[in-house]
Formats: structure tokens, sequence, C-alpha cells
């Protein structure tokens, strides 16, 4: 089978050849392989490409601002517990949840009772508030 073949084409141009040369003899095996090094490289640049775009949020952070009231302050754990609303860039329904204080520092200007605004970040399946003002 003439190389040039596989290459202009792959299968289309092999059955054309085929109809033009009935002498020529095109074997399942010749099919297969046109039909490989047609579809290979763009098969595998799809799935490079599905994999990527998949795997990106997942290696990004998540932050959003957001409003609440301070329920609870553990400043020996850095965690607060907060009631807010609805939190759409974090997925997060209006709850009352615990956030892990980075850095923990960030707990010493709050009491149970404060009305807040917070930076919340969502970082390897954990909430993390990055910044909290009265």
């Amino acid at each position: 089978m003439p190389p040039e073949l596989f290459h202009n084409g792959g299968i289309l141009a092999l059955w054309k050849a085929r109809r033009a040369r009935p002498w020529l003899s095109l074997s399942m095996e010749d099919a297969r392989m046109a039909f490989d090094r047609k579809y290979a490289m763009p098969m595998a640049i799809a799935t490079a490409m599905a994999v990527v775009t998949l795997a990106t949020p997942l290696a990004f952070a998540q932050t959003a601002d957001a409003s609440g009231e301070v329920r609870r302050v553990d400043p020996a754990a850095g965690k607060v517990t907060i009631k807010h609303d609805e939190i759409k860039a974090l997925d997060l329904p209006a709850m009352t949840l615990v956030y892990e204080a980075d850095p923990p520092a960030l707990l010493s200007k709050i009491k149970a009772g404060d009305k807040v605004r917070f930076t919340a970040t969502r970082k390897d399946g954990k909430y993390v508030v990055t910044a909290i003002t009265n």
C-alpha cells in the first residue's frame, strides 16, 4: 500500500484509490491503520484538553466575599462559626458554618454576636476565612 494514501485523507483516500484502481487491495488492517493515523492525534489532544479543563477548577481555590453574624469564636483552635446567607461563588446555601481562620490572629477583633463582612476561601475541601471585619 503506498504510504501517501495514509496522509491524504485517511480511509476516504483509500476507498477512492480502491475505486480508481480495482487491482489495489484494501484490507481491514489497511483501513484500521489509516483510521488510527487520521484520528489518533486529534483524539489524544481532545482527551488531554478535557482532562485539563476538568482539573483546572480543582487546582485553584475559590474565594468569595460575604456577610454574616458571628455565633462562636474559638481563638485557640483558630475557628469561627458564622451564620450567613447563600454564598453562590462557593456553592454554599444560607447556613451556619465553622470556618478556619488564616491567620488565626483575625479572630482577636471579633466576638459572638458581631455582624461581620468576611472573605472565605475553599481550600482542599475546607472553608477558610482569610479576612474579617466588624
